[in-house]
């Protein structure tokens, strides 16, 4: 494996160098890619011959497909040969071919010209020199690299897997395998119309949040482009629609008579410190709107997928396995794919300069560490305190924590005067004042909608998958900024995105196979009452 590390990195700079020099026989690159064979004729003569039992093939056929490779290998080399002149087999039918061309006139003169000498020139062709060509080393390159030796470590590790696997069959322990499909297969009516019902569940919540968080973005950049520049009243917006959430809280049935109630004074203080807390991430939140395109925004919020990884493990002891660790590291690398390329266009009124973009990325990073955080504590208060997963206190969580960001956003407001530019602001707005505030209200819903769809699922499986989820809108915010917005479609979004979709497949589908196993486990336990 070394060895095909090193002669595949050591064979493009070389003949980079050698075009970079000077040199321009493609014929020369050509044949250099399969003229060094005579030099393991060495250790063919080392290796120990063949044993007289050893079943040997006929000469003619072995001879047959040498050439046939050989012819193959010949024309692959030269296309090799021109990709590298362009962006960067036999021995003897190169050879031919560099004679039949005339080419082989040129060597001796083209030898001359070099810039480094004759002999640089055939220490370069024999793979002996080493040079540096100062290309640019770009974020998007470190990022690729570092993507590249991911997906190598991921390929080993599942190797590995796939070794013990093999080992454990062969030591007689792999029949809970089959014993576990086999409880699958004499599965209960029952248990799957729960399990359905659960998911369906779950899918309206996911829906919720995907809408939200596709909705909130596109109204926010909306609102600066039509002339809105407030940044507390978008802050203000991100938390103000939490009275519309009264409704159905007064439609939802209350909790039953032996439920446990955690003490006012106990929930009184979550709710305000972790209302704070929302409050100074919405204003992270605003800022980073403001500075940024709408779809490095988005892709940037990604993120907060890494760092709510790690304040689940460490304060909702969530459980890790290869294929989470995977999504976590594919949808990381998504995000910081497209925040070293600072290359977005936008045309918004106010143009994104660097500095800004910069600040922008900061502030986005830091607002999506803070909201991991807060996810996890909503968890955490759910398991710890409330004890309880139902409808009502989902909906009295993120009422009452709104209302105390809300009320911090309204002081502040006030505090600094901007709501004196607001009747200014509104009748400068450039679809008029109606569009104003249905661009508000717009903002308001989203928000909500997004945060109710994320604190459902939080009560219904855990804040890393509500995280998840809300990757899914990524694919959906870039391209309707780009319709919208006019922001730029670049390749590295698109790649960008692809990455963070194949995160959240992987994620959901390591979800997949724990319902399973937690079915097959609950299906065991039935047959052995019922036996």
């Amino acid at each position: 494996m070394a060895m095909l590390l090193v002669g595949e990195a050591m064979a493009p700079l070389l003949s980079r160098m050698y075009y970079n020099s000077g040199g321009k026989s493609l014929w020369m690159v050509t044949l250099a890619q399969s003229a060094g064979s005579p030099l393991l004729i060495i250790p063919l003569l080392l290796t120990p011959r063949a044993t007289a039992g050893e079943p040997r093939p006929v000469v003619s056929k072995i001879a047959a497909i040498c050439v046939g490779l050989g012819l193959i290998i010949g024309c692959n080399d030269l296309m090799f040969s021109y990709a590298m002149l362009y962006l960067s087999v036999s021995t003897f039918s190169l050879a031919m071919a560099l004679f039949a061309s005339g080419e082989w006139r040129t060597i001796h003169g083209e030898m001359a010209e070099f810039k480094n000498g004759k002999v640089a020139y055939m220490l370069t062709l024999m793979g002996i020199a080493v040079a540096l060509f100062g290309d640019k080393m770009m974020g998007t390159k470190v990022v690729t690299m570092l993507m590249a030796v991911w997906g190598f470590l991921s390929y080993v590790y599942q190797h590995y897997l796939d070794g013990q696997y093999v080992v454990a069959m062969r030591n007689g322990r792999g029949s809970s395998h089959d014993e576990g499909r086999e409880v699958q297969e004499s599965a209960t009516c029952g248990l799957k119309r729960c399990a359905n019902r659960r998911w369906m569940l779950v899918l309206a919540d996911m829906l919720m949040l995907l809408v939200g968080e596709a909705m909130a973005p596109l109204l926010s950049r909306f609102y600066y482009n039509s002339g809105g520049n407030s940044l507390w009243m978008t802050t203000l917006v991100q938390s103000a629609g939490s009275p519309l959430l009264v409704i159905p809280l007064l439609l939802t049935p209350q909790a039953a008579v032996g439920e446990p109630r955690p003490t006012v004074f106990k929930m009184s203080a979550i709710c305000v410190g972790l209302g704070l807390i929302i409050g100074c991430d919405n204003l992270m939140y605003s800022y980073a709107m403001l500075y940024l395109p709408v779809s490095t925004f988005s892709l940037m919020s990604s993120t907060q997928l890494a760092f709510n990884a790690v304040t689940s493990r460490l304060i909702n002891s969530q459980r890790f396995t290869s294929l989470i660790v995977n999504s976590i590291v594919v949808l990381t690398f998504s995000a910081a794919l497209l925040g070293v390329d600072n290359r977005d266009g936008s045309t918004s009124s106010s143009s994104v300069q660097n500095r800004k973009h910069v600040v922008g990325i900061i502030l986005i990073l830091c607002a999506s560490a803070v909201r991991a955080l807060i996810l996890s504590l909503f968890e955490l208060t759910f398991e710890k305190v409330i004890k309880a997963t139902t409808l009502v206190w989902v909906l009295r969580m993120q009422i009452f924590t709104n209302m105390v960001a809300s009320a911090v956003s309204v002081m502040v407001l006030f505090a600094s005067g901007e709501w004196r530019t607001i009747h200014g602001e509104m009748a400068m707005f450039k679809n008029g004042k109606v569009s104003y505030v249905l661009t508000l209200i717009g903002i308001a819903v989203g928000w909500q909608a997004m945060e109710l769809g994320a604190m459902r699922l939080i009560a219904r499986v855990s804040s890393l998958f509500a995280n998840v989820t809300s990757t899914l809108a990524l694919p959906l915010v870039p391209v309707l900024a780009v319709a919208l917005f006019g922001d730029r479609m670049t390749g590295t979004k698109v790649v960008a995105m692809l990455m963070a979709v194949w995160g959240f497949l992987s994620y959901v589908y390591q979800h997949y196979l724990d319902g399973r196993q937690a079915a097959s486990a609950r299906k065991g336990r039935v047959h052995a009452v019922a036996g």
